[in-house]
């Protein structure tokens, strides 16, 4: 536990199974918090990947007003801690925005380095939302964009107003072609129908993929939080759009969909269901997530988003500076797994391949 000599109120402590209840209260009570900083997620990494995890909370008269999860990743000789594995977002959220509140950021993630014995954390996201920190820290960081969508509108007015023609003529396309939707995530369907379109999903991307662990233990451990809306064209599941919600957000995380019913528009089908539900249940935004090449903006565009930049930080023992791009190799090593590597061989090293990069 570290306690600031300027405020003996102020206190930064790792997190203890006593505190998860407020942990998960204060990520519910943030509109920038997301899944994957819930306890929830903690315990899939820890169950499916085994990582170590590293979760610090800075409390000021025994509330939470600040955190920080990460996991100890990387083989013994370049262990790193990340904040966090396979999420586009999961670093630091402070509500105290006070003078001198980046050395808060600053030290707490000095104390994840020293106490996993890391070389360095990186952290992912979210520090945009920290006004203090303006200048102080992320005006040296690599700077992407991720789409949301403020759902205070009715669902007349986003359709219409909001979503670009091409979302509407989509829609209305696989309407005529009778395609429905449905919600369904239970253990069986996830076996069934998500993670073999999946593993082929990812096959077509070049990503070694999750092991179908991981979406059983998300379903476990995030329950109700985890939806899947499918879209359904004549009695087949031909596309799945997995999302995990917090108190105000929703954030989709996997989009899966079987290439020869494309021109049905199932991908359409299936975002227009998910949103619908989450207005209907009372979330503030809908969140595309990351919008890393052109298509990706595209896609997030048309359905009415606003982007909002996403930064990635690395501290290690001379401070916070920008986290590297990928190696010029990384187009060769996509086209190894797109053509090379045969399907069923992606489940087995996909999982192995993940615990070592944890990208």
């Amino acid at each position: 536990m570290t306690v600031f000599p300027a405020d003996n109120r102020l206190e930064i402590r790792i997190l203890t199974d006593a505190d998860t209840g407020m942990w998960d209260d204060y990520v519910d009570s943030n509109v920038e918090a997301r899944y994957s900083h819930l306890v929830a997620y903690r315990r899939v990494l820890q169950d499916v990947y085994r990582f170590q995890p590293h979760y610090t909370a800075l409390f000021l008269d025994g509330r939470v007003k600040g955190i920080l999860p990460a996991f100890v990743v990387g083989l013994p000789w370049a262990r790193k801690c990340i904040s966090v594995p396979f999420s586009q977002f999961g670093g630091p959220i402070i509500d105290i925005l006070e003078e001198g509140m980046p050395q808060v950021v600053e030290r707490m993630a000095a104390e994840a380095v020293v106490g996993t014995k890391s070389r360095r954390i990186e952290m992912r996201g979210l520090v945009e939302g920290i006004p203090s920190l303006q200048g102080a820290i992320i005006s040296t960081t690599r700077t992407y964009d991720y789409a949301v969508l403020d759902l205070d509108v009715s669902e007349s007015e986003l359709f219409s107003g909001r979503f670009e023609h091409s979302v509407r003529k989509a829609i209305h396309k696989a309407e005529r072609e009778d395609v429905s939707s449905v919600e369904d995530s239970t253990s069986s369907c996830i076996e069934r129908y998500f993670y073999p379109l999946y593993l082929r999903t990812m096959k077509r991307l070049g990503t070694p993929p999750h092991p179908i662990d991981f979406f059983l233990s998300l379903r476990y451990h995030f329950a109700d939080r985890m939806k899947i809306f499918w879209a359904v064209y004549r009695g087949k599941y031909v596309s799945g759009l997995l999302g995990i919600s917090t108190a105000k957000r929703v954030n989709i995380l996997y989009i899966v969909s079987d290439e020869r019913f494309r021109d049905v528009r199932p991908n359409d089908v299936v975002h227009w269901a998910y949103i619908q539900w989450a207005r209907r249940n009372g979330y503030r935004c809908f969140d595309f997530g990351v919008a890393r090449y052109d298509g990706q903006r595209q896609f997030k565009r048309k359905w009415g988003t606003t982007f909002h930049p996403y930064r990635i930080l690395r501290f290690d023992e001379r401070g916070v500076k920008e986290f590297p791009g990928k190696a010029s190799s990384h187009k060769l090593l996509v086209d190894i797994w797109k053509y090379m590597v045969p399907l069923k061989a992606t489940a087995v090293l996909g999982k192995h391949l993940r615990r070592i990069y944890a990208q």
